[in-house]
This record gives C-alpha cells, structure tokens and sequence, in this order.
C-alpha cells in the first residue's frame, strides 16, 4: 500500500481506537526495524506495563525475546511526563535517541503528552520541535494516537503520514480496516483496504481494483470530437465530446435551488 514502505527520518501517525492494533503494528515494525540492522526505541506514556506488553505480544512470529535489551529497548516516560513536563520530554527523547542511537522511536500513547495543555499553539509548538529534532538525528518516528483528540488534530498535520486503523460493522461481522490518510513522498493506495490481526501480526489485503487499477479509454462509439483538454477527462470521453452535440455541466451542490425536480 505504501510502494515500498515508509520515508526513512520522517514522522508518521498511527491512529485508532483502542484495540483497533496500534500496539501490535508499533512492535511489529519495531521488530522488523531491528531486524534489518537498525536500532529502535518503544517508549511509552501512562500505558499497559512493558511486562504486560512482551507478555502480549509473545504469541506473535515476529516477537523474539533475544532482541530486547540490545538494539530495542522498551523505556516509560510517564515519571518524566508528571514532573517536567513537555520540556522533560522533549529533552528526554533527544537524549534517549542520542545515547542509543535509535533509528526508529515508536512513541505509545502519544495523547497522554498534553494532559493539561489547553492551548493548541503549544501543542503544535512542542510537536515541531519534537519531530524537527528527532529527524536531524536520523531517527523515524512513529507517534501511536487515539483519533478522537484535540492532539491527534495536530499529529495529523504536522507529521509526514497518517495511518489509521478501524473496526467497522459489515452486516453481523466486525471487520479491521486500513487506511493511508496521507503519505508524503509516495504514491500510496487510496480507501481503505481490510486487515487482520494473525498469527505474524498485522496482514494488510489491499483491494484488486486498487492495486491493478488499470484506466482504461472509453469506447469510441464514432463520429467527429472535440478535445477538451483536460488531462483524464478526453480519455474518460473517449477522445473527447461529439461534434454537434449539447452538453450540459453543473454544480450539483448547486442544483436544488436552481432547478429543483429537474432531470436535465
């Protein structure tokens, strides 16, 4: 879905509800990361206790005890949060990815940074600078958020790509889904696309239409045309409108009021 995968030193957002499987796609791509040689933080914020957490994520094929300690490192700043601050984190992260050298920070619970903060100027002031600094370092970020916050608004705007995952009722089922709000610098599938929590972790399935999304010119059903112009929109007319003919465009937001019960 993402062509090849996520802008290496950029920041990402992964949103969703609880249970929706941010935990679980934060430490698979945190696995992953470690396995292809890089080195990466999981830092948590007022969450499930790292304990709890390894112990939940054991089952999964991409778990692997061995890696922890070493180049993935499991790190609370709650303490840090209650007594300094957005400054003592920000001052905290910087650090942390100095000392370590962290080529990814997956940061869950990144809601709880701005309890008590009412002002969203300083919401986005911190994130700028977070995000900015952690990106000079070399280090890809990856912020864990519920959708439904003041912070997860800013997150949205400020970072370089929004996942989101969601549970949706499809008749009596309980269907998973993906969707890549926004990616910058790749050419991402639109929609969303269902997934599924299994036995190696997240499985994504991209819908057919989207990943062979062939355009395909519209029959020419004879006769002079007229070329608009219109990068898409000749081909979709199949070379154009017909000479001779009546067109009519309208703005259907518009049509109501201007010409209520009309079919023309």
């Amino acid at each position: 879905m993402l062509r090849g995968g996520l802008v290496a030193n950029r920041s990402y957002a992964i949103i969703g509800h609880p249970g929706a499987g941010k935990t679980t796609l934060g430490n698979q791509v945190a696995y992953h990361h470690v396995r292809g040689g890089g080195t990466a933080l999981y830092v948590t914020l007022l969450t499930e206790p790292h304990d709890r957490m390894l112990a939940n994520i054991a089952d999964y094929a991409f778990s692997d005890p061995a890696m922890v300690g070493d180049r993935l490192r499991y790190i609370s700043l709650a303490d840090e949060l209650g007594a300094n601050g957005l400054a003592g984190i920000l001052v905290g992260l910087r650090e942390l990815v100095l000392r370590h050298r962290a080529t990814l920070l997956v940061l869950d619970g990144s809601n709880r940074l701005v309890d008590g903060v009412t002002s969203r100027s300083e919401q986005e002031r911190f994130l700028v600078d977070l995000l900015t600094q952690l990106s000079a370092l070399g280090c890809t970020t990856l912020l864990l958020a519920y959708p439904a916050s003041d912070f997860s608004g800013a997150i949205s705007t400020h970072t370089d790509g929004v996942i989101e995952l969601r549970t949706d009722r499809v008749g009596s089922r309980d269907v998973r889904f993906l969707r890549v709000i926004k990616c910058r610098g790749t050419s991402h599938l639109l929609g969303q696309h269902e997934m599924a929590i299994a036995t190696a972790g997240i499985e994504v399935y991209p819908r057919l239409e989207a990943v062979h999304s062939e355009r395909r010119p519209a029959p020419n059903l004879g006769g002079e045309r007229r070329r608009l112009g219109v990068p898409g929109l000749d081909e979709m007319l199949g070379g154009g409108l017909r000479k001779g003919r009546v067109r009519c465009c309208w703005d259907r937001s518009a049509r109501a009021k201007r010409w209520p019960g009309s079919n023309s």
